[in-house]
């Protein structure tokens, strides 16, 4: 079946499969199965749409509505949200129920929820177990971490990075899994020691590098296995090595070989995609996974499609940032998880069971358009109601949704509690302002933050080695190069850079981060025939790229 989008002029398939899963998820309600529609728009669409959701990256100070108490928040001070900290939102001194409303039958839902959504007190960050962790956000059981986001989990001095997973002190890298002392590396799984590594496993001391598997120390080296001491894939001497690895202290060296790895990337060769023991997947950066159809980034997924970081769960469909625990059944989520089973249409719910709707909510079930609630069951619009009268009402609430074509699609991006600027949104499709505001989005204006410093200096002006930087720099307000917003160099920071012998970055965080995203391939599968032998596949890369792409027998002969 060809569907036409409702917000593009693109067009997208929903296949039998799709139908069996739609009808899988489909809620169950007194006996009675309410059919969940097919969606009306296409697949990138539905991303964006959840995407534009959270707000993960960026942190403001305000202060806790409930104790008063400064606190690190994804909610700015100028934002009508009631915002509680942690201790204060876990704690016994509120009640959720309070805030509970009647279903209005004469208006929307969704709006009903927006009303609601403005009451109720929300939590200040995602951010589950954390210890000396205070920055951190959809995250959890992290250690002594600073700026780990967007599903970094049990990681222990890990700074400025996306989707840390079991690592340690590991700076500015993205999706990085049992990596230890890593620093600007993307798509690496086991690496140690290694910078700038990208799409590289069980490899370590390696620089500026692409594709490795089972290296050590090579610099500048792409696409080789279980080699030691190359540089530009050519056998070099450990003197040669050590030689280069000591003069990228200094930042000019640093550039110089920066430089080269950007110009060199592009023309090596690329694999049609970078899955790891998967079995009938076909995405991108998969692992361990089986049954999965349009997939970026994910691990331990079974019998899924259109996901982008998802972990550990099975029976799952649009959605982004969710899994782990065996989750089961989830249908368009987005930073949900953490275990649970038949989540549909909701948002950082995290360990809940059969829930339509919901806004936030912890360790509940049964629960239909709550905002924020925790341990709860039988609840909508935050309201009390036994079974019966919860399952009298739901299909009522239903067949209101369906009159307002709201039954079926995920909460539009106007509901979100953040400016679309804030969002991963931004990120994958970028909008500018007046793009944004002329499709009902909401937009915060870029403001350096006011740093009380004893100094602010151009990052131009930093010496240049590391071994020159000075203590009393984490005194200072540092101009970021590109974006002329300034940023603080950190304790923490600091002592990873000198032990690493790395110079100190001349970017901002959210400069480097964009650098880092403009290394990751797009999420979207092609039909490309194989450079080589012509076969026909499925890969990241169009028809038009540049790049020379085998199919994964072809590239198999190729590097072993």
């Amino acid at each position: 079946m060809q569907k036409k989008c409702c917000k593009c002029p693109g067009s997208f398939e929903i296949t039998d499969e799709d139908l069996v899963f739609y009808d899988k998820v489909s809620p169950i309600i007194n006996k009675k199965k309410h059919r969940i529609p097919t969606p009306t728009l296409c697949t990138p669409c539905r991303e964006q749409r959840r995407l534009a959701i959270p707000n993960v990256r960026n942190f403001y100070s305000r202060e806790c509505n409930l104790c008063q108490k400064m606190m690190v928040s994804a909610y700015a001070s100028d934002q009508l949200f009631t915002v509680y900290c942690q201790e204060c939102w876990w704690g016994d001194k509120w009640d959720e129920l309070t805030y509970g409303v009647d279903v209005d039958f004469s208006r929307p839902f969704i709006e009903q929820m927006q009303e609601l959504q403005l009451k109720v007190p929300r939590l200040t960050l995602m951010n589950k177990a954390a210890e000396n962790s205070e920055f951190c956000n959809y995250a959890g059981f992290n250690k002594n971490c600073y700026l780990a986001i967007a599903g970094s989990w049990y990681n222990e001095d890990c700074l400025y990075g996306t989707c840390f997973d079991h690592s340690k002190n590991s700076v500015d890298c993205s999706f990085l899994s049992y990596g230890e002392l890593c620093y600007e590396c993307i798509y690496g799984t086991k690496l140690y020691n290694c910078v700038y590594c990208v799409d590289s496993s069980d490899s370590s001391d390696c620089l500026f590098s692409f594709n490795l598997r089972g290296c050590r120390n090579c610099i500048l080296s792409s696409n080789i296995r279980n080699k030691q001491y190359y540089i530009r894939n050519k056998q070099c001497t450990k003197q040669e090595f050590d030689e280069i690895r000591s003069m990228i202290s200094r930042y000019e060296i640093f550039q110089k070989y920066l430089t080269e790895f950007h110009k060199w990337r592009k023309t090596l060769l690329r694999p049609a995609n970078y899955n790891i023991n998967c079995e009938d997947c076909i995405g991108d950066y998969l692992r361990n996974c089986k049954n999965v159809v349009n997939g970026f980034i994910g691990n331990g997924v079974e019998d899924a499609k259109n996901v982008f970081m998802v972990e550990y769960s099975k029976d799952f469909m649009d959605c982004c940032f969710a899994g782990y625990d065996n989750a089961q059944l989830f249908y368009e989520c987005i930073a949900a998880g953490i275990g649970g089973q038949r989540n549909q249409f909701c948002f950082q719910n995290w360990s809940c069971n059969d829930i339509l709707y919901c806004d936030a909510p912890q360790s509940s079930s049964d629960c239909f358009g709550c905002i924020c609630i925790r341990n709860k069951q039988f609840c909508i619009l935050n309201k009390q109601y036994s079974k019966n009268e919860y399952q009298e009402l739901v299909p009522r609430i239903i067949d209101l949704m369906k009159k307002h074509g709201e039954w079926g699609e995920f909460f539009p991006s106007s509901y979100s509690p953040f400016a679309y600027n804030e969002t991963f949104a931004q990120d994958y499709y970028p909008l500018a302002k007046k793009e944004a505001l002329m499709n009902n989005l909401k937009w915060r204006e870029d403001t350096n933050e006011i740093l009380k410093v004893d100094r602010t200096i151009p990052s131009s002006n930093l010496p240049d080695s590391i071994h020159d930087i000075p203590d009393d720099i984490l005194n200072w307000a540092v101009i970021c190069a590109e974006t002329g917003k300034p940023y603080r160099i950190v304790k923490q920071e600091l002592y990873y850079y000198r032990s690493q012998n790395l110079p100190v970055p001349r970017l901002h965080y959210d400069a480097r981060n964009k650098h880092r995203i403009q290394l990751h391939n797009l999420n979207k599968i092609h039909k490309k025939q194989c450079d080589k032998c012509n076969k026909e596949m499925h890969t990241v890369y169009s028809t038009d790229c540049s790049e020379t792409v085998f199919c994964e027998e072809c590239y198999l002969k190729e590097v072993y």
